[in-house]
């Protein structure tokens, strides 16, 4: 009994090997986060987050919202549909639902693609709606509801439509 326990001892890394070990994990880990930092650093297209979020303001929507008489819809999307300012990511396995929420920047009129983590019953602002709030979700879809009528706090993109745009215009010139 004793002779197996010695040999079992004996077949145990060394110190020296664990530390060895764990020197070598620590520096690739470094060395590929290295890689990384230079791969963005040396990015070809620093407009890349722009540019993301420009194409999915012009992504199609997959669901059009039918709103009711009280400015509320109710829209249920899979994984990489879009309905208004929403486009569903991914639903987890942790009760998460992962979406990009299209803002629209009062400073420059563009979207913002905002990602975001809501839980059943979360709300999220967007400057089109009053309320966006996540009802339920299954495994692959989830259910949200779309209050419209928001206020974009003075700059606004339908303030650069160039209908609504004029009248504006028209209207600070007479007063």
């Amino acid at each position: 009994m004793s002779n197996n326990v010695i040999v079992f001892w004996q077949s145990l890394p060394t110190r020296n090997t664990i530390i060895t070990i764990v020197a070598f994990a620590t520096l690739a880990t470094a060395f590929v986060f290295f890689l990384i930092g230079i791969n963005r650093a040396t990015d070809p297209n620093p407009n890349r987050e722009a540019n993301l979020a420009r194409l999915a303001a012009e992504q199609r929507e997959d669901v059009i919202p039918q709103y009711d008489a009280n400015n509320t819809a109710i829209v249920t999307l899979r994984e990489g549909q879009k309905s208004g300012a929403v486009i569903l990511k991914e639903v987890t396995w942790f009760d998460e639902v992962k979406i990009d929420l299209l803002q629209t920047s009062p400073t420059t009129g563009g979207p913002n693609l905002v990602p975001s983590v809501l839980r059943a019953g979360d709300e999220v602002g967007s400057c089109e709606y009053h309320e966006i709030r996540l009802l339920n979700f299954t495994a692959d879809t989830a259910t949200f509801r779309f209050v419209a009528g928001g206020f974009c706090g003075g700059y606004c993109w339908h303030m650069y439509q160039p209908e609504t745009y004029d009248d504006y215009v028209a209207s600070l010139s007479t007063s």
